[in-house]
């Protein structure tokens, strides 16, 4: 029926969507991580020459470990929202099949 059709494509539009800012924001992420493995290799050369700088690389390898983390449960959450797009999708094309042809 015509209003399942409409709130299947709605809601493969507003899956679409919310994949697409969760790729954003984990690219985002993975760049930010990028930037603190820099800065902690910065900071593990340092410490090669300064020895009471100990305190500061364990602090920023707390700090890329979670932002890993972070970047990983976004990459979960955006894996999960392509499965239920694609289900979505699969299931809007099956019902489209089931509507007689309009000529």
């Amino acid at each position: 029926s015509a209003p399942r059709l409409d709130s299947d494509s709605d809601l493969s539009t507003q899956l679409e969507a919310r994949a697409q800012l969760l790729e954003a924001h984990n690219a985002s992420l993975l760049a930010e991580l990028a930037q603190a493995r820099e800065q902690l290799g910065a900071a593990l050369q340092r410490e090669q020459h300064d020895g009471g700088a100990q305190w500061r690389s364990s602090e920023a390898l707390a700090s890329l470990a979670n932002m890993r983390e972070a970047a990983g449960q976004f990459q979960r959450e955006a894996d999960g929202l392509r499965q239920a797009l694609r289900a979505a999708r699969a299931g809007q094309a099956e019902a489209e099949a089931r509507l007689p042809e309009r000529g």
